[in-house]
């Protein structure tokens, strides 16, 4: 910092640079009023001056109308939030129509991608998913290598076809438990790489397992028990606000035979998984069963 200080003395620099230079190293909550005691008419320093209230970063952007982008959105992100950068606080309250303004002007001035960003985060926030995704998709059009728009834009993408997310991930829901039921080894595929917490439905301990632990458990236990029939039904879903994880809920009924070959048992239970979306498919990473009413659960050994 010290040499970095000299070298700066160094250099011919105007008054606006140095008073630039002075707000870089001011705290952000410092900087309205610190930009405000140096008096200047310089527009770059006034407008820093002017964060110190809504209404006067208003009145800076109706004096500098072709250089008020940032001041926009800024203001729009205050009007659809009601709390904005720096501290902003909307008068009046939350105002859509008002943000929706804000953010298209703000377009209109600055063609760069952040402001296509800006607008997709604003629609997205009112639920437009499809006008989300398309405005996304200007600010990554204006930005592609290495964007830092890309997850939004999966995220916009995904929420836009919740229905074709919902059929996959029941479709990998089903054929996991029938495999199950039917003593297929195919389980080691829907699990993913990390730790996986399984709740069994005779209720007992909580099982912390990597895929390794979990096949070779199930290989020790795959004579013990004789599936009979095994149907999952009721099946719902909630995704997370990404839509790359789900929390799932449903039930299972069946019967089996235990150890021994001479009871069948009716088997019912209530169940719910989490299953994240890894490298486009859906990988279970908790599960948790307790027996319903009317059936049980497998046995303990």
């Amino acid at each position: 910092k010290e040499g970095y200080t000299k070298k700066l003395e160094s250099m011919k620099m105007t008054n606006t640079e140095k008073g630039l230079i002075t707000l870089f190293d001011t705290p952000i909550d410092q900087r309205p009023s610190t930009a405000a005691s140096m008096k200047s008419s310089e527009p770059m320093i006034t407008y820093i001056a002017a964060y110190e209230s809504y209404t006067a970063l208003e009145e800076w952007s109706k004096l500098h109308k072709e250089l008020s982008g940032p001041a926009m959105n800024s203001l729009g992100y205050t009007d659809f939030l009601g709390r904005g950068p720096a501290g902003l606080v909307a008068p009046e309250g939350k105002n859509y129509d008002l943000a929706d303004e804000r953010f298209k002007t703000y377009m209109e001035l600055h063609n760069g991608p952040n402001a296509f960003d800006s607008y997709a985060e604003f629609k997205s926030n009112q639920g437009d998913y499809e006008n989300a995704f398309k405005y996304q998709m200007e600010a990554y059009n204006r930005l592609s290598l290495v964007s830092p728009y890309t997850n939004s834009l999966m995220n916009y993408y995904r929420h836009n076809n919740l229905e074709e997310m919902s059929a996959a991930l029941k479709k990998r829901l089903h054929g996991f438990y029938d495999a199950a039921s039917i003593g297929q080894g195919v389980r080691e595929d829907f699990y993913a790489d990390l730790k996986i917490s399984d709740g069994m439905s005779n209720l007992s301990s909580w099982i912390i397992e990597d895929k390794s632990d979990y096949l070779q458990r199930q290989a020790s236990q795959s004579g013990g028990i004789q599936w009979h029939s095994m149907e999952v039904y009721d099946v719902d879903m909630a995704f997370g606000p990404n839509a790359d994880f789900a929390i799932v809920t449903f039930y299972m009924k069946g019967s089996y035979t235990g150890a021994g070959g001479i009871k069948v048992t009716d088997y019912h239970t209530r169940a719910a998984n989490v299953w994240v979306l890894s490298d486009g498919e859906w990988k279970m990473m908790h599960s948790n069963f307790a027996p319903f009413s009317g059936g049980k659960g497998v046995p303990k050994s």
